[in-house]
């Protein structure tokens, strides 16, 4: 299991920020997330980093950006600018929403699934990086209009291709 780090600084209050971020992000359901200290020996440099699973760099990104928290040490990389591929209100939009976010995986678009709750009948939305946010779209309309069995025989296809 790799770790990357979405936190590093030195600052006096380090440790406070960095316990929040922690926090913040196993609230949310991120479990992956560990906090350490990285002392420099002999350069009285004391620096907190806060790191995530490498799968779950993303969603702990876009939580932080949606959070609007702010931090200097927070990486450069958690100002990704996230748009709404997905939206539904419908009784099954989680349901909708977790398909969309694996069809994007699948075709190498970092998604984040955002606005689901405990129940399946909240709205539910899905963020991608806002460069991607054209292919997210183009992907969605060709899954809605080749329907379910082409979406099946395209990821079974994928599969062989990668096995």
């Amino acid at each position: 299991m790799e770790f990357i780090a979405i936190y590093q600084s030195a600052h006096p209050k380090a440790e406070e920020e960095a316990g929040s971020i922690l926090n913040t992000l196993r609230e949310a359901g991120i479990g992956s997330v560990r906090v350490r200290v990285d002392d420099q020996p002999g350069s009285g440099v004391r620096s907190v980093v806060v790191e995530v699973e490498e799968g779950s760099i993303y969603d702990a990104q876009a939580l932080l950006q949606q959070q609007e928290m702010t931090f200097e040490g927070l990486d450069a990389a958690a100002a990704l600018d996230f748009q709404v591929a997905f939206y539904s209100d419908q009784h099954d939009a989680e349901h909708e929403g977790m398909a969309v976010k694996s069809l994007l995986e699948a075709n190498g678009i970092a998604a984040f699934l955002a606005d689901s709750g405990v129940l399946p009948n909240f709205p539910c939305k899905v963020l991608v990086p806002r460069e991607d946010a054209l292919r997210a779209a183009e992907l969605i309309e060709a899954a809605r209009a080749t329907g379910p069995a082409d979406a099946e025989a395209a990821a079974q296809a994928s599969a062989d291709a990668e096995g």
